[in-house]
């Protein structure tokens, strides 16, 4: 038995010989930052795409007849836009010197000579000034930068003009060809081997794929909008039939209300890149189309929550820089509970009665507050999140899920590791859903920015909810358990086979953290209500 995957990618089974991209789909990585998997959700998202080829895709998912008929071993292509010129303006003067090659530099100084051409100013304001300014304004939008070359880097995804896919440059090579001009790089000089271009756009070095994955996911859930089997989860966890179609109509609207719509950034961008139409097409011309991976069949049942949740915060009144955060918040927690989920379905050191006490796919995460005395209360904490481990090695060890043609020899369990539970511990230490970042004891704990996320995912915008309410639906969607009958559950599908004892924290740490926030509207001194205020401006 394998897994079924969507789209059908069967012919590419040798290229997904780890057994953690056989799990889970092509693929999730651990060298993927958290914000990348949002850029590159909405770079598939906004992209002209294709199925079939004279089948163009606009923004937003293929529509149900596109997805039904799908052909088989036919990935989804699309024709993401690079901005070559865009970064070589913003990025360039703040990289390392020795990542700057001659080209790079000359190709600046002649995009900076054309762009004061175009200026008119006061005598106030010089045109250097100007540049300055803009150079520092585009700089200031940097989502990615660290210790990458120029054109590695990512913007924040502010503006439809400021998402742009994966560019590579083959630094080795540059060094031995100093040379070559800026036109040279991009259509590629003779090597030994062959005509190499020292600009590559299809790596998924960085931009992994598991923006692409989050996609993916979105369309297969529309297979099962009018499916018994998601009929039966709305009706048995009371959510209102339809809500999966509705929600992913939600994000298409919203998403192109917020980047279709020209904003000053975009104009800026536009009239950047118009100063250098030339690069656009030298990169058209020697480039493919990027092509999607694949996602479990059955991811639907996740994909099913992420929509309800990235729609909630799509139509949340806040402020745009905020819900870039809170929407990379809900891709990296999707990216978490895809893999508990798949792990829970496939672990061979799960039963059937352990899969019963998690949430909705079945398995729990005790959350603690993230300063905590209570010792014995943090060491079940901190098992916590060893038994999740466990249940996710005894998934990727799990024959069942691997193609016949898997050589498992070839593969290094480190990197069988990084596809998965070291992937989930990483990422969940980057939004400071796990701690410590270093050292012993790691378990999930509640941040501040962890609970803004969770009432604006999962209260619909202006709308309360009991607290009591709220707290279910925490353990529905995610597994969160934090008081009560929840944590108990988690507490022995911490511990298998064992009947647990755990007290209740003395304090009513998650209340005290919703009053803070401004969540909270304590109603008497039995009942309180979780309200998410940024309801619609009317």
């Amino acid at each position: 038995m394998t897994i079924a995957r969507f789209p059908d990618l069967s012919h590419h089974q040798t290229d997904d010989n780890n057994p953690a991209i056989q799990l889970c789909g092509r693929r999730f990585y651990k060298d993927q930052t958290e914000i990348e998997y949002l850029v590159e959700f909405l770079l598939v998202f906004l992209s002209p795409k294709y199925v079939v080829d004279e089948n163009e895709i606009g923004t937003g998912f293929p529509d149900s007849h596109t997805i039904d008929a799908w052909p088989i071993n036919t990935p989804l292509r699309y024709v993401p836009q690079e901005r070559l010129g865009l970064k070589l303006f913003a990025f360039l003067g703040s990289s390392k010197l020795e990542t700057r090659h001659p080209c790079h530099k000359d190709r600046f100084e002649e995009l900076v000579t054309t762009l004061k051409q175009r200026i008119e100013t006061d005598y106030n304001t010089s045109k250097d000034q100007i540049l300055e300014l803009l150079e520092q304004l585009l700089g200031g939008f940097v989502g990615v930068a660290a210790n990458r070359t120029w054109c590695t880097q990512v913007f924040l995804p502010v503006g439809e003009g400021l998402i742009a896919g994966e560019t590579i440059w083959k630094r080795v090579l540059g060094n031995k060809n100093p040379e070559i001009s800026w036109d040279q790089a991009l259509e590629g000089i003779e090597t030994r081997k062959k005509n190499e271009k020292l600009f590559t756009f299809s790596n998924h070095d960085f931009m992994a794929r598991g923006g692409e994955i989050l996609y993916l996911q979105l369309c297969n859930l529309k297979r099962f909008l009018n499916s018994p089997e998601l009929a039966a989860l709305e009706k048995q966890y009371d959510f209102e039939p339809g809500s999966g179609y509705r929600a992913l109509q939600t994000i298409e609207q919203e998403l192109e209300n917020l980047f279709r719509k020209t904003s000053p950034i975009t104009q800026i961008v536009q009239w950047l890149e118009a100063a250098d139409p030339e690069t656009p097409r030298l990169v058209r011309d020697g480039r493919q189309d990027a092509k999607c991976g694949w996602c479990p069949e059955e991811s639907w049942q996740e994909a099913y929550l992420f929509g309800q949740e990235f729609a909630n915060i799509c139509r949340a009144t806040i402020d745009p820089m905020e819900k870039i955060e809170m929407l990379t918040f809900c891709c990296v927690f999707q990216v978490l509970r895809s893999i508990c989920a798949q792990a829970v379905r496939y672990s061979m050191v799960m039963e059937d009665e352990q899969r019963m006490l998690g949430g909705c796919n079945g398995f729990a995460w005790l959350l603690t507050p993230a300063q905590l005395d209570d010792v014995a209360f943090k060491e079940t904490a901190k098992q916590n999140l060893v038994r999740v481990r466990e249940v996710i090695y005894g998934a990727v060890k799990n024959p069942a899920i691997l193609s016949p043609e898997t050589n498992t020899d070839k593969i290094k369990e480190t990197e069988v590791d990084k596809h998965s539970q070291d992937l989930l511990v990483h990422l969940g230490k980057r939004i400071g859903f796990i701690a410590p970042r270093t050292g012993a004891g790691a378990r999930f704990v509640m941040s501040e920015k962890v609970l803004r996320f969770l009432v604006l995912a999962l209260v619909t915008p202006g709308e309360t909810m009991t607290l009591a309410s709220f707290t279910d639906r925490m353990f529905f969607h995610y597994g969160m358990a934090v008081s009560g009958s929840h944590l108990r559950k988690a507490a022995n599908w911490t511990y298998p086979r064992q009947e647990v004892q755990i007290a209740e924290l003395q304090t009513n740490w998650l209340e005290d953290a919703l009053l803070a926030a401004g969540f909270l509207i304590p109603l008497s001194d039995a009942v309180s209500q979780v309200k998410n205020p940024f309801g619609d401006k009317e």
